[in-house]
């Protein structure tokens, strides 16, 4: 075998999972747990059980559960969170994508502290999100990119015209006139 061949072989066999770039909750070990744990649901689940987990450590023990309701297990639409049996919380994307813009006007003190929620957007482009979820998460990334003037989201929007985007929201990313 030459070294090329030894070197593919080892190479294969020492397979490590690309970091993500949006923030995980449950941090993946390696190749095949971040296959699992880079999803949406994963991350709701492993959440509400960390919640449930401090809930009783704190002496108010519930028992939480939450439904993930939609077509695709991995990338839910929408959420119901139960305690004790009752729903107490719903949310969909749009929830999400509200969560999303107060959380950049709150922490965003500095011009590089928009990369990360142009991170958040483009994983929510990628996804299978809903249309108007993908629309809003469009205009997060074209205010990163133009109104802020971050590089970095600009190189995210060439990325992602170059690879294709929703024809119908392809508009909503070019620089404004």
């Amino acid at each position: 075998m030459d070294n090329f061949s030894v070197r593919s072989e080892r190479n294969f066999h020492n397979l490590a999972a690309k970091p993500k770039r949006i923030h995980l909750l449950d941090k993946p070990s390696g190749y095949a747990s971040s296959m699992v744990k880079s999803s949406l649901s994963h991350q709701m689940r492993f959440t509400v059980q960390k919640l449930e987990e401090e809930l009783c450590v704190a002496g108010n023990p519930h028992v939480l559960q939450i439904k993930l309701l939609g077509d695709d297990s991995r990338e839910p639409s929408s959420w119901k969170l139960f305690a004790d049996g009752a729903c107490v919380a719903d949310g969909s994307g749009a929830f999400v994508m509200d969560a999303i813009d107060q959380g950049m006007i709150q922490a965003c003190k500095t011009w590089g502290d928009h990369d990360a929620f142009a991170d958040i957007a483009e994983a929510i482009v990628l996804s299978k999100a809903a249309f108007d979820i993908k629309e809003r998460a469009y205009q997060m990334l074209s205010y990163i990119a133009w109104t802020v003037g971050r590089f970095h989201a600009q190189h995210l929007i060439e990325g992602m015209v170059a690879a294709g985007v929703d024809p119908m929201l392809e508009d909503l990313l070019s620089a404004p006139a």
